[in-house]
């Protein structure tokens, strides 16, 4: 019983997907995490192990995530050109969608750092955090979200109309 071309493409396709979603959700996971962390201690008023760990990362967030960044676009960049050498499927919509959501996130803890009281509570936690280093942090996961998500966009217009073409 052999596989056929089109069955080999097909679960390469479902494989890029997934492996667009796991990498972008690595990607935004601190986020996520100070987020739930946000939710859990009402607003950092308390210390948490999740809080210091993001503060611990932000202090060397640049060096960490700039390791991210590089190899961040180049892979996922050729994830989409070959989960989207047909038509976009479900799961890109999906990893669209996925993206988007991100993107929301990123913008609401960021703007949650504005507040006069949050940023007061985060000068008395453990875990020495910049609030400046983390606004940064923020703004540069955005701006990577938004790239990814119009890299993606546009490939998958491509190949729809390259789709339409064929027809």
């Amino acid at each position: 019983m052999s596989i056929t071309s089109e069955q080999l493409l097909a679960k390469n396709l479902n494989l890029t997907v997934v492996l667009g979603f796991v990498i972008s959700f690595l990607y935004v996971a601190p986020i996520f995490l100070i987020s739930f962390t946000i939710l859990m201690t009402d607003g950092l008023k308390e210390n948490s192990t999740l809080f210091v760990w993001f503060a611990t990362f932000m202090n060397s967030a640049d060096s960490t995530l700039n390791q991210f960044h590089k190899i961040l676009f180049p892979i996922l960049a050729g994830l989409s050109a070959v989960a989207l050498r047909d038509k976009p499927s479900g799961g890109v919509i999906a990893l669209g969608c996925f993206l988007l959501v991100a993107l929301v996130i990123t913008i609401a803890v960021s703007v949650y750092f504005d507040i006069p009281t949050v940023a007061k509570s985060v000068e008395g936690l453990e875990g020495e955090l910049n609030p400046a280093l983390a606004k940064a942090f923020f703004a540069k996961v955005q701006e990577t979200l938004l790239t990814y998500f119009a890299l993606l966009f546009g490939l998958s217009v491509a190949s729809a109309k390259r789709e339409d073409n064929q027809n």
